[in-house]
């Protein structure tokens, strides 16, 4: 969206029902420790273009502590009542 918005290549449209804003580090030591926790955790895809989203066991290889608030985020906007708890807590890296 960023790229959209700064007429750049590469960029694209989302609809605003898609979208979240997420405070900038002048908004205080909380939205400084979200961005941090989101910035910090690894990501991919697999074979069939699903995300894979890094373990929290190899975070803490690493010596990150679990990001608990980037993970409420994502469960606050990730979650949709059509799939099962099981499948969508399944986290594999």
């Amino acid at each position: 969206m960023g790229l959209w918005l700064e007429g750049k290549d590469g960029g694209h449209e989302h609809p605003v029902k898609d979208l979240i804003s997420i405070p900038n580090e002048s908004a205080g030591p909380l939205a400084q420790h979200l961005i941090y926790q989101l910035s910090c955790v690894k990501w991919n895809r697999n074979e069939k273009g699903k995300i894979l989203i890094e373990s929290k066991a190899s975070l803490q290889k690493r010596q990150i502590s679990s990001p608990d608030y980037a993970d409420a985020l994502m469960l606050t906007f990730g979650y949709s009542k059509d799939e099962k708890w099981a499948a969508f807590a399944r986290v594999v890296v």
